[in-house]
């Protein structure tokens, strides 16, 4: 499974063609997908052509963490909504070009939004998030799925007093850590009707306190997910070695194995043993 797009642009394509929310870069885009395509079409059946394109959509625009930095409620819902549905239409149609039989998808980064109460306005905010983080992007990029990939990392609890957490177990990055909660967001996927492969799933955790038990509780709720007719094909967890985060660095621990970034000397965790059995 080969991810074409992970957030990142050339620099010339930034300053000389307007960046992420220009439409000139297109063509460039498209030309990249067809050469990836090409090269690696007889060794990749499943391809996503984007990366949680929500995510760099709120980071670069909404919160302007990443670059380029601009804060803009309107831009991060064009860059959503429009620029990212674009890429992905260019991204599903090179690559079924190249080769018809490709599985093409999207890693997408859900989570279960959950009211605080029963209040109707909790309720609605609930059902808000869910239809506008959830499923609206989904929906416009429909017709050019064959799955969906899903990331999955913490649950949330909102309500009109902004997002509440009755819960103290949380990651190193501060999620709040509900496994089990996977089984809701892909029972909400199951409206699709298109196979759901879990391309993302797993937490910061240093000591390697909680992997374990997130590993059990996980493997829990795809099993009830899967009696519930849920039509999920795989796992991957992330991650196999600790990684480089966007804005952190390597402070957060997500792998399986441990890894000196200076050395690159590995080792196996213990919940990674557990992973293996």
């Amino acid at each position: 499974m080969v991810t074409c797009w992970h957030w990142t642009i050339p620099i010339w394509a930034d300053e000389e063609e307007g960046g992420f929310l220009s439409k000139k870069i297109d063509i460039h885009f498209r030309e990249y997908i067809r050469v990836v395509a090409e090269n690696f079409a007889k060794e990749v059946k499943y391809w996503m052509v984007l990366n949680e394109p929500d995510s760099i959509a709120s980071k670069s625009f909404l919160l302007g963490d990443w670059p380029p930095c601009k804060k803009n409620i309107f831009s991060a819902a064009y860059f959503y909504y429009f620029r990212m549905v674009e890429w992905h239409k260019i991204g599903y149609e090179e690559i079924k070009r190249v080769n018809p039989q490709a599985q093409v998808g999207v890693a997408k980064p859900n989570v279960y939004i959950e009211p605080y109460n029963n209040h109707i306005w909790n309720v609605g905010i609930a059902k808000l998030g869910h239809f506008l983080f959830g499923e609206l992007y989904l929906k416009r990029i429909l017709k050019y799925l064959d799955y969906i990939g899903l990331n999955y990392y913490f649950h949330m609890k909102v309500g009109i007093r902004g997002e509440r957490n009755d819960n103290d177990r949380v990651s190193d990055f501060g999620w709040w850590m509900r496994p089990d909660s996977i089984f809701n967001v892909l029972v909400h996927l199951k409206q699709f009707n298109l196979p759901i492969y879990i391309t993302e799933d797993g937490l910061a955790d240093s000591k390697d306190q909680y992997r374990k038990w997130w590993l059990d509780e996980t493997f829990e709720a795809m099993r009830k997910a899967l009696r519930a007719g849920v039509d999920l094909r795989g796992y991957m967890h992330w991650s196999l070695v600790d990684n480089f985060e966007w804005a952190e660095g390597f402070w957060p621990k997500f792998g399986l194995v441990e890894i000196d970034p200076e050395t690159f000397d590995r080792k196996i965790r213990k919940s990674g043993y557990h992973y293996r059995d």
